[in-house]
């Protein structure tokens, strides 16, 4: 064994975790899977915007990955170049969901704008023979 290999091996025990620290964090992460499905379904029922469930899943696997990198993949006890190219990936990483989120913001809206006249259906209450029995006649356009 050489110098480095002893460094790293010493170094290694010193940072020992037990098993319920690792329990710990595993129960973390199923509260917040709970928490990612807990929240989607309030905000269906809450008649929210899409983008507001996209945030919150978003923030909540945010700090899943946090919790996975930071103690699975032992990101906590690691060198100061091994934080520092994290880091940086995480900076790209939400500068470029910053540019798609925006992207995805502005072109529905401009592929689909609000029309002045809105098409709705005609609804009549006793239905004719010959229009089955859901009493639909079409659709009609109203103009302001």
């Amino acid at each position: 064994m050489n110098i480095t290999q002893e460094t790293a091996a010493t170094e290694h025990a010193t940072h020992k975790h037990g098993v319920m620290h690792y329990a710990v964090i595993y129960a973390i992460l199923l509260l917040l899977t709970a928490s990612t499905f807990g929240v989607a379904q309030l905000l269906k029922h809450a008649d929210v915007p899409g983008w507001i469930h996209f945030a919150a899943a978003l923030g909540i696997a945010t700090v899943k990955v946090s919790l996975v990198v930071l103690f699975f993949m032992h990101l906590k006890e690691a060198e100061g170049a091994n934080k520092t190219v994290f880091l940086i990936s995480v900076v790209f990483v939400c500068v470029l969901m910053f540019f798609v989120l925006e992207d995805i913001r502005h072109r529905f809206h401009l592929l689909n704008p609000q029309p002045q006249w809105i098409l709705q259906p005609e609804w009549k209450t006793e239905p004719h023979a010959d229009e089955g029995a859901r009493g639909f006649t079409g659709t009609s356009i109203k103009h302001d």
